[in-house]
């Protein structure tokens, strides 16, 4: 028999697909009256097969199939195909003869070529025949699944015939010794899967005989020898070791259970748990080990203990918000009975500090309960892949009753009930349980749980009625309208996101066309949330459109674009403008544009108006003093102290007058820079200058682009604010064909502080994205002082403004203000005007001596009195206050000396690692978020010029973690390496503390004089000539200029190049035979006499 091709080559499946279905079939009675002629060509039943299946005609192709494949060889996709086509067309359950069938095709396939492919395939149908035989073997994963067959197979189907046509199929394959261990490994599977459903002496009768399959696969050669011995020994002791490999054997990530329930041992912390509970979830859940299979490294996932972490996970939730619950209600309780009584102002004071608390204790528990419902929806979703669809409902209305207030719960369960068919009563009862709970409202909050709701519901009805049940009484409409009037009730504004009146015109135009007139005479009804909605006015009108009524549809739109409150009037212009174009003539059109033109003018001023008076409030902010004026009091220490007790945010700050110069900024970035937004991809500042050169000269340009966006934006800084007002009028232009936005930087600049240590730049883009795209993220380096939590976000709107207030960590309230460099106070030289006063007594108080800017006091915060020190930071040089040294105060000498800001800087440096190979624009507070993740970063400096950084770390243990870490350090897409930093020795001082000289005597300890390094060895660091000019000599003051480091640094260089010189002759001479001359103050080295022997 030739080796022929069953398929279609490459010119029929031209012809295939160029014939339509009619010509096909008349195609195919012509190949058909010339197959009756020559039964057996080949060519013809190719072409015979084509057309059948163009033509959908199943049934034929298979058996045209089995004709050719005994006249043929198929190929073995073809064989596979149609292979795949007979067992999906038998019948279910699947009968014995069917199954004889298939098994002989297979058996006839494999006689005819090795193909590790059909050997696979006809394995995993025997083992999925002998699952579905046996339920006990059942896993319910495989993607052939024989859903049932018929007893027949099950009494034929045993244990010996399913394992001695495995053995069949496994000697066939021994000679593939590259695939031949895939075939081996599916019927270890199964024998596996026999395993561990007997017991008893079973148990131990299928143990020896996998212990024997192991001994015979060993003895034939093939590719995974070595790690099929590997297995054979994680299997011996399996049955034993199962209980420790589970606990401390198991690791994923470098962790192990173990780990993770010693950390939650030791952490008592609710907020610390939860962190521990979902990375242990994650662990858990890793797909992975979802998908192990024994052999590999670890073992399977157990569900049982997954499940029991979620459980766990979940109880934590519940407890914590049952507790911060009760408190509420004690709130709400003690508020009712303080306003009722009602005695005087400090009781109205009280109710609303305890509203305060009771508005902050309801966000707190929503918190919670929207983490809990997180983890419920995770649970699910995790359930489904394993457990039925019921079992999935149950743990749906467990997390609906635990999280009645999140409206998401309550919608995964409504779709669960309809997906396991349950009845209409059911899924109603649920529905208005919901709602008679009263939990989804939030006072002062958008309806967005009611909306959420009301949308699932209608889209179960909708799913309905498109089934053609229930018609007549249209439930979508009757749904959709009782949303409405339930959240016309709520708020006054209505839905901003208009999203239930959105579903209602896209139901009423698509499935109700009908009910489209009334649907829009309820929508034409006053509301302030549809009136300024630009979505609302375009939708309304593309409904008015597509059904003909072009001037309702003209009248909307001259409507809508005269409203002053139009949330976003460009889009409607556009709109109205390409409306005109298709519906209109050119008298229309013309129309249109002056309307337009005469509306966006009118806009153009609003918004120049409003940009002005922002620009005159920062003005007057900028003009305004930042410091009061003190008196000078007199030299005296003497005073009475206040009464009462003081505590460090109530000692004030004594300032002094600052210049007029001074609050003249020489750069104004947030008001002479614009943001621009809406620009093509790949825009260049040259382009961007260019568009905005008419409007003054430009410092500056940056383009922002974001991977995550369509377009880009770009940020244009001006170098004199007068420039801004005619760059503004180029706002809604056209640049390159699209139209841009512009406005002021200041509008969405936003400084943001007061978080918690450990939140992240992640943590800070997931908060603030919600109210629109962020362009620009800025964190201060954290090199010269740890405690800076600050950072600049970019933003396309300031709508994030509305976080401010907002408790995102705790006690922590967010700080979210208009960045303003107006505000920022005057920089001084701390360290030449701050003075240090030790000795103080436990009375003293802080009070101005002389003219001076701040005293800040150690407070004791618990004893409320001094610790017996103070800062003291004049207003020029503080040299003359040293002078006060040694002067009693109160009985005690004073303690007067220059602030050492470097103080910490000179203690015993800490163990240092070096980065390497940092991305380009890497920023030094996001690197240190990164690696505190890791290890606790105490300093970290990033030198961009190299793409290098070092950490300064806490301790020689989380250096060597960095070290030895074995998992990639990735930041910004960027594979970071870390390399140890060594320092160099710090050379013995000959000084004693206070630059007084140390006497020294022939009884002082001498150490020995280091020996010269011979040839070949590196170069060591020139020391310092002892005999320095006049100019590096200290100053009476104890300072030094720049000057006296220039002359410092050219003494080090002239040092340097006479020691290279000499080195350089010296080698010379060395190399021309001859001897190294003698320098000066070097004694002629005497001849050793010969020793004899």
């Amino acid at each position: 028999m030739d080796v022929e091709t069953a398929g279609p080559d490459d010119q029929s499946l031209s012809t295939l697909g160029r014939i339509s279905a009619d010509a096909a079939f008349n195609k195919l009675n012509e190949v058909l009256a010339q197959v009756e002629v020559n039964p057996e060509n080949v060519p013809l039943l190719r072409q015979q097969i084509c057309l059948m299946r163009l033509l959908d005609m199943r049934r034929e192709v298979l058996e045209l199939l089995m004709r050719m494949s005994s006249l043929v060889m198929l190929s073995e996709d073809v064989c596979l195909g149609y292979i795949d086509g007979l067992i999906q067309s038998a019948a279910r359950p699947l009968t014995l003869d069917s199954f004889v069938e298939i098994v002989e095709i297979f058996d006839q396939a494999e006689g005819d070529y090795l193909s590790v492919a059909i050997l696979l395939r006809h394995a995993e149908f025997i083992i999925l025949c002998s699952r579905s035989a046996s339920p006990s073997l059942a896993t319910g994963s495989d993607e052939q699944d024989v859903s049932s067959v018929h007893p027949d197979i099950t009494e034929f189907l045993t244990e010996a015939s399913t394992r001695s046509m495995l053995e069949g199929i496994i000697h066939r394959g021994v000679g593939l010794l590259s695939h031949s261990h895939l075939l081996w490994q599916l019927w270890l599977d199964w024998e596996m899967g026999l395993l561990q459903s007997v017991q008893g002496k079973k148990r131990q009768t299928q143990i020896d005989r996998i212990h024997s399959m192991f001994t015979d696969r060993m003895s034939l050669p093939h590719l995974a020898m070595d790690k099929q011995y590997e297995v054979r020994l994680v299997h011996a002791t399996q049955a034993s070791q199962s209980a420790k490999i589970k606990w401390s054997t198991e690791k994923r990530y470098g962790k192990t259970r173990e780990d993770f329930e010693n950390e939650l041992a030791n952490n008592p912390d609710v907020g610390t748990q939860a962190s521990i509970y979902m990375s242990y979830i994650e662990w858990e859940t890793d797909q992975r080990a979802k998908h192990s299979k024994y052999g590999s490294k670890g073992p399977a996932s157990d569900r049982s203990l997954i499940q029991a972490v979620f459980e766990r996970a979940i109880a934590l939730y519940v407890q914590v918000a049952g507790t911060a619950q009760t408190t509420l209600t004690e709130l709400e309780l003690s508020i009712e009975s303080a306003e009722q009584k009602n005695e005087n102002l400090e009781r109205e004071e009280e109710i609303s500090a305890r509203n305060l608390q009771n508005r902050k204790a309801g966000e707190l528990i929503r918190s919670y309960k929207e983490g809990e419902a997180i983890l419920w929806a995770k649970y699910a979703s995790w359930m489904e892949e394993f457990e039925t669809p019921k079992v999935v409902h149950d743990v749906l209305v467990r997390a609906a009753k635990s999280c009645p207030q999140i409206a998401a719960s309550w919608c995964r369960l409504l779709n669960q009930m309809e997906l396991i068919e349950r009845p209409e009563d059911d899924i109603e009862a649920t529905f208005e349980r919901a709602l008679a709970l009263g939990m989804l409202v939030v006072a002062e909050e958008p309806p967005t749980g009611i909306v959420e709701l009301f949308l699932c519901r209608a889209a179960f009805e909708c799913r309905r009625e498109s089934a053609g049940m229930n018609v007549k009484d249209h439930p979508t409409f009757n749904i959709i309208l009782r949303g409405m009037a339930l959240i016309s009730t709520l708020t006054k504004t209505g839905d901003a996101s208009i999203r239930l009146e959105k579903f209602l015109l896209d139901w009423a135009e698509t499935q109700a066309p009908h009910m489209l007139e009334q649907a829009l005479l309820i929508l034409d009804k006053p509301s302030k949330a549809r009136a300024a909605s630009y979505q609302m006015i375009l939708l309304r009108t593309g409904v008015e459109s597509r059904r003909g009524c072009i001037d309702e549809a003209r009248k909307a739109f001259r409507t809508a674009i005269q409203r002053s409150d139009l949330d976003w009037p460009e889009a409607v212009y556009e709109a109205f403008i390409q409306f005109e174009s298709v519906h209109g003539d050119l008298s229309t059109c013309r129309d249109a544009t002056k309307l337009i033109e005469k509306e966006q003018e009118k806009v153009s001023r609003r918004r120049q108006k409003a940009a002005q008076e922002q620009m005159e409030q920062y003005e007057l902010q900028a003009t305004a003093p930042s410091h009061q004026e003190v008196d000078t009091l007199p030299s005296t220490m003497d005073v009475e102290p206040p009464a009462g007790a003081v505590s460090m945010a109530q000692v004030p700050s004594a300032t002094v007058p600052i210049n007029d110069s001074d609050q003249i900024m020489k750069r104004d970035r947030e008001h002479t820079t614009i943001l621009v937004n809406g620009l093509a991809r790949g825009v260049v500042p040259s382009r961007m200058e260019a568009f905005f050169a008419e409007c003054g000269p430009i410092r500056e340009t940056t383009i922002l682009a974001n991977e995550g966006q369509a377009l880009d934006a770009a940020l244009v800084e001006f170098r004199q604010v007068e420039a801004v007002p005619a760059a503004l009028t180029r706002d809604r232009k056209k640049l390159d064909g699209y139209q841009v936005s512009v406005s002021m930087l200041w509008r969405s600049t936003l400084f943001v502080t007061n978080f918690s240590r450990d939140t992240d730049g992640a943590r800070l883009r997931q908060l603030f994205s919600q109210y629109g795209g962020i362009l620009q993220v800025r964190w201060p380096s954290r090199k010269y002082a740890d405690s800076r939590r600050f950072c600049y976000i970019t933003m396309d709107s300031p709508n994030a403004l509305v976080l401010h207030g907002m408790q995102a960590d705790g006690d922590f309230g967010l700080t979210v203000l208009i960045s303003d460099p107006a505000a920022k106070s005057k920089r001084t030289d701390a360290s030449n005007s701050t003075i240090f006063v030790g000795g103080l007594t436990h009375d003293t108080k802080d009070r101005d001596h002389g003219t001076i800017r701040s005293i800040k006091l150690g407070w004791d915060p618990i004893k409320l009195v001094c610790k017996g020190f103070a800062f003291v930071e004049m207003a020029s040089e503080a040299q003359a206050c040293v002078s006060l040294h040694g002067t009693k105060l109160k009985g005690r000498l004073l303690k007067v000396e220059i602030s050492d800001p470097n103080h910490s800087n000179k203690q015993k440096s800490d163990p240092t690692v070096r980065l390497h190979d940092l991305p380009t624009g890497a920023q030094e507070g996001l690197l240190q978020q990164a690696l505190e993740k890791i290890v606790p970063v105490k300093r970290l400096e990033i030198f961009s010029k190299i793409h290098e950084a070092i950490a300064e770390l806490e301790s020689q243990s989380d250096a060597g973690l960095l070290l030895l870490r074995s998992e990639p350090f990735l930041f910004e897409g960027a594979t970071i390496t870390f390399t140890e930093q060594v320092r160099r020795g710090a050379p013995p001082s000959a000084r004693g503390s206070g630059d007084v000289p140390v006497p020294t005597s022939s009884l002082s300890f001498a150490p020995r004089v280091a020996r010269k390094a011979g040839f070949g060895k590196g170069r060591q660091a020139p020391t310092l000539d002892k005999a320095l000019p006049a100019v590096m000599n200290a100053k009476p003051d104890g300072s030094r200029s720049q000057d006296d480091f220039r002359a410092l640094m050219d003494l080090k260089n002239k040092q340097r190049r006479e020691k290279l010189a000499a080195a350089i002759e010296a080698k010379a001479v060395v190399e021309t035979g001859g001897k190294r001359p003698v320098e000066d103050g070097e004694d002629q080295e005497a001849k050793r006499p010969k020793v004899d022997g």
